[in-house]
């Protein structure tokens, strides 16, 4: 435990570094792009365009809600995106930054950190893009919305741990990008995001609720489009931040061990 502790607090010593990468990371993705953060919305939206067209338009789907579709729809892209896009990346976060490992004095546990964070500035731009279409639907801003900052923050403490972890196999195992990149696929259809869970069985639902996304996307919408606090739910809450707490040891663990390796696979 003393020494995950000396791990958090070398991080917090480094905090100006990882605002340094977290903003090189960040206007790098679109320096050569004339729309620029434009197109940390453009994939997101079209395929979003797409699901609604299919289900909300051609299948009629939401009918029954009490929220419009698109609303819906978009409350729960806004959750998958991120974190699929993030763990995509996390992956990959130390042999992107591979000439890193040259310096001797560089911690380079803060890589996913940056990663995180800068999957998290993405997210708040879609958030604000969602604002204008719930905005545009009638739907409009109240105290719960605050709660989207504790729920944001418990889906960047997951992807944090899963990054240290999977960015570290990663320096030995260039596939896991991809074995990442199907996972995330997975997640996305066994999140409800364009699909109610009301429409399943109560065993199916069950199960599904095991998936951590479902914590996350459904207190997204709790508190967007309901009004309910989060403490309402306190197994699945408990079962969440397990997940959370485990991943972090486990990510931890594994980056330490794994790093005195690094610089001979890369």
């Amino acid at each position: 435990m003393e020494s995950v502790l000396s791990f958090f607090k070398a991080l917090r010593e480094n905090r100006y570094l990882i605002y340094q990468l977290t903003m090189r990371d960040v206007t790098s993705q679109y320096k050569k792009s004339k729309l620029g953060m434009f197109w940390s919305l453009a994939e997101p939206l079209a395929f979003m365009g797409i699901l609604y067209l299919v289900f909300g338009v051609g299948l009629r789907a939401g009918q029954s809600m009490e929220m419009p579709f698109l609303c819906y729809l978009v409350s729960g892209m806004a959750v998958v995106q991120y974190f699929t896009g993030t763990l995509s990346q996390g992956s990959m976060a130390v042999r992107v930054h591979a000439y890193l490992l040259k310096k001797i004095n560089f911690r380079l546990s803060i890589l996913p950190v940056s990663t995180v964070l800068t999957g998290v500035i993405n997210h708040l731009i879609f958030l604000a893009a969602a604002l204008v279409v719930f905005l545009f639907k009638g739907i409009y801003p109240d105290w719960y919305w605050l709660q989207i900052l504790y729920y944001m923050l418990a889906l960047s403490l997951l992807l944090l741990g899963i990054s240290w972890l999977t960015s570290s196999v990663g320096v030995f195992m260039p596939d896991l990008q991809h074995i990442v990149s199907i996972f995330g696929r997975l997640l996305f259809y066994v999140t409800p995001v364009f699909w109610s869970i009301d429409m399943l069985s109560p065993r199916l639902q069950y199960y599904l609720k095991f998936n951590p996304l479902f914590y996350i996307a459904m207190g997204y919408r709790e508190s967007l489009f309901y009004g309910v606090p989060f403490w309402k739910h306190p197994v699945q809450t408990w079962y969440f931040w397990g997940w959370v707490v485990l991943m972090l040891l486990v990510g931890v663990f594994v980056f330490r061990k794994l790093r005195p390796q690094f610089a001979d696979y890369i």
